[in-house]
């Protein structure tokens, strides 16, 4: 939803890998929460710590204290036990003969499902290497991102090159200079207040587990392996996190539109426009997010040890839909598509793309210029709905053999990638 506010974002998520990482990207703080919270488990045994292997994410602390006084009795206690997850307590055999009683109540003999096998591991390293790798992507991709930016923004220091000063005017060059270093130092503090805010959440504050306590306690059954409930919990879960995510973005959007887009002449989004683009993204979260998330969801309940597999196959084909979908159903939420009429400008167009075997079905003019005075050109959808967009900034501002030379530039990235 967020991409669709921006039509500069599309030129950059053309293929299904790059929207699969970008998905991923996305959701990589309720994966590596949820990791916290599922499948596998570390529980506490006295002096000795095991690791739940199950189908199911099963509600549980972190670190569950389980009484050995039924096993006490065992002179060789065996490697394999089971985890009641109704009354969280560990037994020696399915049968759970020595669960019998949990809080001076009659429990009885539970059988599976509501019991998992249990197999006594060294775990410590383990947890050790997974909250390194989790942590290390975050700094790294952070640090990667950080590099870039800081390059870039030394380079933007750079005399305009003689070469060129015949063909570009000094103010304006100067003028880019100083919008792009305004918005890569945006970028900077945008980004490490995100990732100080995550930390801050993570680590800081113990929030994942807060929420996952926050989500048990509003969807809660008897049976906490309900897979109905298991299924609302982590809808709500994600749902919140959404949120928390949206309300966090919206300052930076704020400031990024009515200050320092203003501030360079570029802005030409209303509050009102501004504040219905939320309200639209709201929307698709719901309508799109809910039932992705859900089936996400429904393969880790259902799908075992594979569940992996068949979420990225899930995902990639919703990401082709997708792909279909943006350019006659999520973009024209934002923006108003308009066929370019039969002229000079519409045979260049065609002439072009049969010249370098380039295939679409339409070429569009784009009401771009109620959000930005920015021009733009772009790609998007795929087979029976791909067209060319034009902003109509870009109209009015080039001639046609320059429109027809910026398509060449966008076309060189399709083929070339």
């Amino acid at each position: 939803a967020a991409m669709a506010a921006s039509a500069q974002s599309f030129r950059r998520i053309r293929t299904a890998p790059t929207l699969l990482a970008g998905a991923i990207l996305l959701l990589q703080a309720p994966l590596s929460a949820l990791a916290t919270s599922a499948c596998p488990a570390v529980i506490t045994a006295g002096s000795k710590e095991f690791i739940l292997k199950c189908k199911l994410p099963l509600r549980y602390e972190p670190s569950i204290e389980i009484e050995l006084q039924d096993l006490a009795d065992l002179q060789t206690p065996p490697s394999t036990f089971f985890y009641d997850v109704t009354w969280g307590r560990l037994c020696a055999d399915r049968e759970c003969r020595q669960c019998r009683a949990h809080n001076g109540k009659s429990v009885g003999c539970w059988r599976a499902p509501k019991y998992v096998a249990v197999e006594q591991l060294d775990v410590g390293y383990a947890k050790d290497v997974v909250f390194a790798i989790v942590l290390g992507t975050l700094l790294l991709d952070y640090l990667l991102g950080l590099t870039s930016r800081l390059l870039n923004y030394h380079a933007l220091g750079t005399p305009m090159p003689s070469e060129f000063r015949d063909v570009y005017d000094a103010e304006a060059y100067t003028k880019s200079a100083e919008y792009t270093r305004a918005k890569t130092a945006f970028a900077l503090a945008s980004d490490t207040c995100q990732l100080l805010t995550l930390l801050l959440f993570w680590l800081g504050w113990n929030g994942f587990e807060w929420l996952d306590e926050l989500a048990i306690s509003f969807f809660n059954g008897e049976e906490a392996s309900d897979s109905s409930l298991q299924l609302w919990r982590g809808l709500f879960y994600w749902g919140v996190l959404a949120s928390f995510e949206m309300m966090l973005g919206l300052p930076w959007a704020v400031y990024r539109n009515f200050v320092l887009e203003e501030r360079f002449g570029f802005n030409r989004t209303s509050p009102a426009t501004f504040l219905q683009d939320r309200l639209k993204e709201i929307v698709l979260l719901i309508l799109l997010g809910a039932p992705i998330g859900g089936g996400v969801i429904v393969f880790f309940l259902y799908a075992g040890e594979w569940a992996w597999f068949y979420c990225w196959l899930f995902l990639s084909v919703v990401q082709l839909v997708l792909h279909l979908a943006m350019p006659v159903l999520i973009l024209p939420l934002f923006y108003t598509f308009t066929p370019i009429p039969d002229g000079v400008l519409k045979s260049r167009v065609q002439e072009y793309a049969q010249k370098v075997n380039f295939n679409f079905v339409g070429i569009f003019e784009v009401d771009g210029s109620r959000r930005s005075s920015h021009s733009n050109a772009f790609f998007v959808g795929i087979g029976a709905t791909k067209r060319i967009a034009l902003f109509d900034t870009l109209i009015e501002q080039a001639t046609t053999e320059e429109l027809v030379a910026i398509l060449a530039h966008e076309v060189g990235h399709e083929k070339l990638r």
